[in-house]
């Protein structure tokens, strides 16, 4: 496995920071917002997705994924026309830049429509941006108001295709309500990418983030099943600072990240 984290945890950070803390912390890779403002946009220049490919290389850092926060609908109603296009755009910017692995996401049918429609668009949709590379791997994220790990298997099976499967969130089961072991049993077989966070309990009962390890979410246990079924790409560190702007700097979370999964994989 090779490992990288989220610049969702470095949202001041220039790229130039972001490459460098990679390289100081021993990362193989980062995984880029892919939004307008963010480290990269399906909007960038030639000239700067050239200069962002070199800044990295130069640092022997890979851009592991792009994480894509891409058109998908809502309650009012979902343009198919828009989703595959908005689609489609970010494959070719992931396939332009020589990036294997893009995050997409998902959320729920609009209220006229129904589950089994929506995610039968959804797979019209990655079928379309699968076919724009053939080095390119989707992977959907299990997220709260968005798609539960079976519903992200149903897709799958949807969608037909070994370039397409699962971002693994465990800390997302937690969130909602899914036990996290027998999720993980589930979608196993149909996980590209991990994307790792821990939560813990506040005094009022809430769930927090936390550094991983100290809180309950069974990574260990997580990284132990998709190794057993013959998982071996990226586990991400998903550092939610905006969320959580009271969680530690990541020059602290980054190495506590690279020390919990030397431990993991002891």
């Amino acid at each position: 496995m090779k490992l990288s984290f989220w610049t969702l945890g470095t949202p001041d950070w220039t790229n130039e920071q972001v490459a460098a803390a990679a390289q100081r912390y021993g990362f193989d890779g980062v995984d880029l917002r892919c939004a307008v403002g963010r480290n990269v946009s399906v909007e960038s220049t030639p000239d700067e997705l050239a200069a962002l490919q070199e800044l990295f290389a130069s640092r022997g850092v890979e851009i592991a994924s792009l994480l894509a926060y891409n058109e998908r609908g809502n309650a009012e109603g979902v343009d198919w026309t828009a989703v595959t296009a908005d689609l489609v755009a970010h494959a070719r910017l992931a396939n332009g830049m020589g990036v294997g692995n893009l995050r997409i996401n998902a959320t729920e049918p609009a209220r006229d429509s129904t589950w089994d429609a929506y995610l039968e668009g959804f797979a019209r949709a990655i079928r379309a941006a699968l076919a724009e590379s053939s080095d390119l791997t989707l992977n959907m994220q299990n997220h709260p108001g968005s798609l539960r790990v079976a519903q992200v298997v149903r897709l799958a099976e949807m969608v037909g295709d070994p370039r397409f499967g699962a971002g693994l969130s465990p800390d997302h089961c937690v969130d909602m309500d899914e036990e996290v072991i027998e999720a993980t049993r589930l979608v196993s077989p149909y996980v590209k990418q991990v994307h790792m966070a821990d939560r813990e309990r506040t005094a009022d009962g809430k769930l927090r983030a936390c550094l991983p390890g100290t809180g309950f979410v069974p990574n260990r246990e997580v990284l132990d099943l998709v190794r057993g079924g013959g998982f071996d790409g990226w586990v991400s560190f998903k550092w939610e600072k905006p969320t959580y702007p009271d969680l530690p700097d990541a020059d602290l979370a980054l190495p506590h990240f690279m020390q919990f999964m030397s431990a993991a994989q002891s």
